[in-house]
């Protein structure tokens, strides 16, 4: 039987880095996605880094076959490739806006989905919230759309409950 096997998304630099190097000391086979300092993350020899914006779909598909060829299947997927940009309302800007919204919620949205089919049974998928109050309206608003993202996936992707005709084991 082969090591479990985890993608996380962001994972050059932060939370991300820090859960690869965690994971990887406990045994885990690790593929990171980042943009920024993939060259020179700092991870263990043998973590895969693979360059993916999260807002490009075709960057999400690449990594998804990626980690295919590299471990088959994928007992963790953890969801943490965000930005921050804090600001007023007056200050923020439509292309600040779209960013936000586009890697902190669509990229973490297409992720998810492109990475189903890879997902072992029982698998676990993990989100990278974070608090946006106090940072601005839309850098709150792109945060908090995650929970009920987070919500609906999980009664959307939760096991079908066993039916009532199913002998328990206490029985």
């Amino acid at each position: 039987m082969s090591a479990p096997a985890a993608l996380i998304t962001g994972g050059t630099s932060g939370i991300g880095k820090a859960t690869a190097e965690l994971l990887h000391s406990r045994g885990y086979r690790v593929m990171v996605t980042g943009v920024g300092n993939v060259a020179n993350a700092g991870l263990p020899e043998d973590v895969v880094i693979v360059r993916a914006d999260a807002r490009s779909l075709p960057d999400i598909d690449q990594a998804m076959d990626q980690a295919r060829r590299q471990f088959g299947s994928l007992d963790l997927l953890f969801l943490n490739a965000g930005i921050s940009r804090p600001g007023s309302i007056e200050s923020t800007d439509e292309d600040a806006f779209d960013a936000l919204f586009d890697i902190n919620v669509k990229g973490n949205f297409f992720t998810l989905q492109r990475a189903l089919p890879l997902l072992n049974a029982g698998a676990s998928v993990v989100f990278t919230v974070g608090a946006g109050e106090g940072l601005g309206a839309a850098m709150t608003a792109a945060k908090g759309a995650l929970l009920p993202l987070m919500r609906s996936l999980a009664l959307e992707l939760a096991p079908p409950a066993a039916s009532a005709s199913t002998p328990s084991a206490l029985e």
